[in-house]
């Protein structure tokens, strides 16, 4: 077996892996959850092949791999399932790669640190959108109470009337 098809093997083992672990087939459709899943896969895998080799196992030209690699910050930041995908892709590339003993072709290998940056970076969003929310629900609250409270009032008006 030679070099690119051992990088082939091992893209569609952990294509396999991912599609059991995340519970969800990857469809060849343009849906946004189908999207956002080959996104994550490709830019764990980047490190490991080519993008003509991710393209041709994920059924998509190479333009579309280097499109989802420029969009991987923006993802990232934005889908909160992205962000899950990705984690669930990077742990099924490692996997893999240790199963197989395959080694990446570049030096942009994610580390243990830019990984706790950016579940730090995650835990920080999270805390932001919990904070809009319980925000969002105090201030429901008082207009459903001031409601009740005026309804009340106009009915103790009409009964005394």
């Amino acid at each position: 077996m030679d070099t690119n098809d051992k990088r082939l093997f091992f893209i569609e083992q952990t294509v396999k892996l991912y599609e059991k672990r995340i519970g969800h087939r990857l469809e060849k459709n343009r849906l946004r959850d189908n999207v956002e899943h080959r996104a994550a896969l490709a830019n764990a895998l980047k490190p490991f092949a080519t993008v003509m080799n991710i393209g041709r196992v994920l059924g998509r030209d190479h333009s579309s791999i280097v499109h989802y690699t420029k969009n991987h910050e923006s993802y990232y930041r934005w889908s909160p399932e992205y962000r899950m995908y990705f984690y669930t892709a990077i742990q099924c590339t490692r996997e893999v790669s240790d199963d197989l003993g395959q080694q990446p072709i570049r030096g942009s290998y994610i580390t243990a640190r830019s990984q706790l940056k950016n579940l730090n970076e995650i835990i920080r969003w999270s805390e932001e959108i919990k904070e809009k929310i319980i925000q969002n629900l105090e201030e429901r609250e008082q207009e459903i109470y001031l409601c009740q409270a005026g309804s009340k009032q106009l009915r103790n008006e009409y009964l005394n009337a």
